[in-house]
């Protein structure tokens, strides 16, 4: 895209709607070095809509064309240098156009190279325009250095609002993009610590399963060896031995009917003594197993407490690391929002003390980059 062409409409064009004023064509025409006669332009304009107030670029470069190509339009080469320039630049901006209107300056997602272009093409322009304006003033046309000097200030101050839009919407971005980023790793960090807790609380009830089975096998070996040895014999009393060797003796003296009568007593007391050892024994058994059970619920107490030291352990951990990351990110808003302060401070010494137009370099170019790659940015 030819330089000068594309400075004219940068410094003609409408900054909020991307357009080109009807009543600006006229100093368009100007700047771009395309003289035309009066009737040539009225005719072209003739030709647009009654209530059109604004041109787009195509429309521009369209009726630029006509008065190149009408009868009486300049010279050949002349025209053939500006046909060319509007055309490469009517057809480059094509695409661009529409996207242009929907954003406010300095909020676009122009390309850095065609951003580069522009920014060259407006600067140069701007040097044309103070060398047109120190001549005028050496030459005493004092009217149109009064006219250059105005549309310089105009063009400054077109640039200071892009200038300070385009700083704006990066440091906007910068900020969404870093809370973003901060969010993503929160979510990743919320979900890498509920899948830790998951597994720390899954190995815990693996070892309570693994425990009480280990209670319930041991309790009923304990309850199988304590019936396989229930004794089924009583502890004799002296009276029941005794009982039994008078009974021997009624039996060998032969008599019988008393010898039936001490059986029967020895034998109902017989009956009392093995109930008597077998309750000992069961009461013994009940309370060996009262015992056993107290000491399974105490190991099973002790895990429990070792799980939940284990459980406070772990959350004491995340609120550990959660606040470190939390600092961490209030570092990196802190250390963004004073390389920011300083950009927006760096911008407006620029532009208050930019008498004569330069090129603006910006500081996350130069002293930030290093910087925001350590942020990520």
């Amino acid at each position: 895209m030819d330089n000068s062409y594309d400075a004219a409409w940068q410094a003609s064009v409408d900054v909020v709607s991307g357009t080109l004023p009807v009543q600006q064509l006229q100093h368009f025409l100007e700047l771009v070095q395309l003289q035309a006669a009066p009737e040539q332009l009225q005719a072209a304009l003739q030709q647009l809509p009654q209530d059109k107030q604004e041109l787009t670029r195509d429309e521009v470069a369209t009726l630029c064309h006509t008065l190149l190509v009408a009868p009486g339009g300049p010279p050949g080469p002349l025209a053939a240098h500006h046909s060319s320039s509007m055309m490469a630049g009517t057809q480059a901006s094509h695409n661009s156009s529409s996207s242009c209107k929907q954003q406010l300056p300095g909020m676009g997602s122009q390309q850095p190279g065609l951003q580069q272009q522009s920014d060259d093409a407006m600067l140069a322009y701007m040097q044309r325009l103070e060398e047109h304006r120190k001549r005028c003033e050496l030459s005493g046309r004092y009217a149109e250095a009064a006219a250059a000097a105005k549309r310089m200030q105009d063009l400054k101050a077109a640039q200071a609002e892009r200038l300070q839009g385009q700083l704006a919407a990066q440091q906007h971005s910068e900020i969404c993009q870093l809370q973003e980023r901060y969010q993503q790793e929160t979510q990743l960090f919320d979900q890498q610590w509920r899948e830790r807790v998951a597994a720390y609380e899954a190995g815990v009830a693996g070892q309570l399963a693994t425990l009480r089975a280990a209670h319930e096998a041991q309790l009923a070996d304990f309850l199988l060896q304590a019936e396989v040895r229930r004794p089924g014999q009583p502890q004799h009393s002296s009276d029941y031995l005794n009982s039994r060797k008078v009974e021997e003796v009624l039996v060998k003296q032969g008599q019988y009917r008393k010898a039936h009568e001490l059986k029967v007593a020895a034998d109902a007391m017989y009956h009392e003594e093995l109930a008597s050892t077998q309750a000992a024994w069961d009461s013994e058994v009940a309370l060996r197993k009262t015992r056993l059970q107290a000491k399974q619920q105490g190991e099973l107490d002790v895990l429990l407490q070792r799980a939940a030291r284990g459980r406070d352990e772990l959350e004491l951990r995340r609120r550990d690391e959660a606040g470190k990351r939390g600092n961490r990110f209030r570092c990196m808003v802190q250390e963004l929002d004073g390389m920011q302060r300083l950009e927006a401070l760096h911008l407006q010494h620029f532009l208050e003390g930019s008498a004569l137009p330069g090129k603006y370099m910006p500081l996350r170019d130069s002293t930030f980059k290093r910087k925001r790659e350590l942020l990520g940015l």
